[in-house]
């Protein structure tokens, strides 16, 4: 009787357990689940906290930093003037990641800014922050996706901001060249405070930018690599300097020329 009275105990708690994870899973989505269903924020500045729990990821969604962002909720923003702006998730109770766009159709958005985890000190770093410069009248579309699907109590601030601190970069060792390619080091120094893009670029005038070829990764430590520059034409000069890129701005490191 012993045996069968805490055996059927252990029963009911797995068909307890096993009802609350079913009831996670068919919590109705939030209101604005859905790109063409999102929320208005109003102002220039505010907070706002919901419950993401049951959002879901809809086809033809972008991926804002990678393959393991979904159960997002969306937003609409329309700035009264122009200024640097930031959106924080600081407070949320789970992982988030945290996108800017413009445009109107869910499937031809373009990227403003998108942030996983922060990097400016505030704790805990799983929340997110960007900071971009905003243009009054402009529409622009916020989303917050959970890594890995994770969902909770969103807290979700914006207002003015100060510019994120931009990174530092060298221009590493020439470690030479062949006839069509060549081996160039970057030396990321400092990421600042945000995810940052670094790498090579170049051209056949001088202070190359990124309007000219360039080749790069992006890194929130810094870092060093040697990038590798194919199918260049033999017998001619080019003007190289590295460069690193972000929400505080660009820079380039000193320039060095090849033939």
């Amino acid at each position: 009787v012993f045996v069968m009275t805490h055996f059927w105990q252990f029963l009911k708690a797995c068909a307890g357990l096993a009802f609350l994870v079913s009831a996670s899973a068919l919590a109705a989505p939030p209101a604005n689940d859905n790109f063409a269903d999102a929320a208005i924020l109003d102002g220039d500045s505010g907070t706002l906290s919901m419950v993401t729990t049951g959002a879901t990821f809809e086809p033809g969604e972008p991926h804002a930093i990678n393959q393991f962002d979904g159960a997002s909720v969306w937003f609409t923003w329309q700035p009264g003037s122009d200024g640097q702006v930031g959106f924080d998730t600081l407070g949320s109770s789970y992982d988030t990641v945290l996108a800017i766009y413009q445009g109107d159709a869910l499937t031809s958005l373009t990227l403003i800014r998108a942030n996983d985890d922060r990097l400016d000190g505030q704790l805990p770093k799983r929340t997110s922050l960007v900071r971009f410069a905003a243009k009054a009248g402009e529409v622009y579309r916020v989303t917050v996706a959970g890594l890995f699907d994770d969902s909770g109590d969103l807290a979700l601030s914006w207002g003015p901001a100060s510019p994120a601190t931009p990174p530092q970069v060298e221009t590493g060792i020439f470690r030479g060249a062949l006839r069509t390619a060549l081996l160039v080091d970057a030396k990321l120094t400092s990421v600042g405070d945000s995810e940052t893009e670094y790498g090579i670029c170049l051209s056949t005038l001088p202070n190359p930018t990124l309007t000219d070829p360039f080749v790069g990764e992006t890194t929130r430590i810094p870092d060093s690599k040697t990038f590798n520059i194919y199918n260049l034409a033999a017998g001619t000069t080019y003007f190289i300097r590295a460069y690193a890129t972000n929400e505080g701005g660009t820079v380039f490191g000193e320039e060095i020329s090849a033939t």
